[in-house]
């Protein structure tokens, strides 16, 4: 083989180094900008939790059992603390869940956090909530949203906090 035919040949393999090289250049910056968009939604989230979080107050215990036991009893500010929470609640999920499905979060990050949607929508209230919240969703973010309604559609009927606070006043009377 001559000089020529070598030059040619690792020419050839050169530029194809280089090929590659650039396809994984590019793969890389658009990973990179999917993580920094994935990072400046989640830190939206993370505004908008904090945002809600002042609404609720110092003590909004007295207004999630009263929203669990009584929810008809409500008053309009007592709705606004249960809506801020809701929507507090609601924006942590879709922040793990968006974490989740951009790989920054493993699989079963969201599994273990999805169990949390019993603690705030498995009351009357909490079903009411979802009910009429989840057009807003629905528009935004279709697979959150059925990844909320898999979790509640696993959720017995009745009042699980209701029936757990009654449960817990008995056991303490006895």
């Amino acid at each position: 083989m001559d000089t020529t035919k070598i030059a040619n040949w690792m020419q050839i393999f050169g530029n194809l180094g280089l090929l590659v090289g650039l396809i994984l250049i590019a793969l890389q910056i658009n990973q990179a900008t999917y993580l920094v968009r994935s990072q400046l939604v989640s830190d939206q989230y993370s505004d908008r939790m904090a945002a809600r979080g002042a609404m609720m107050g110092e003590n909004p215990a007295d207004t999630f059992a009263k929203a669990v036991v009584e929810p008809e009893q409500l008053t309009d500010a007592e709705l606004v603390v249960m809506d801020a929470w809701m929507t507090r609640e609601i924006s942590y999920w879709r922040r793990v869940k968006l974490l989740t499905d951009s790989g920054v979060y493993p699989p079963e990050v969201w599994q273990q956090h999805s169990t949390e949607v019993d603690y705030a929508l498995a009351s009357k209230f909490g079903r009411t909530w979802w009910t009429l919240s989840r057009p807003q969703y629905l528009q935004n973010d279709a697979d959150f949203v059925s990844a909320i309604d898999a979790v509640m559609q696993a959720l017995p009927e009745d009042d699980d906090w209701d029936d757990f606070f009654v449960k817990i006043k008995l056991a303490l009377s006895e």
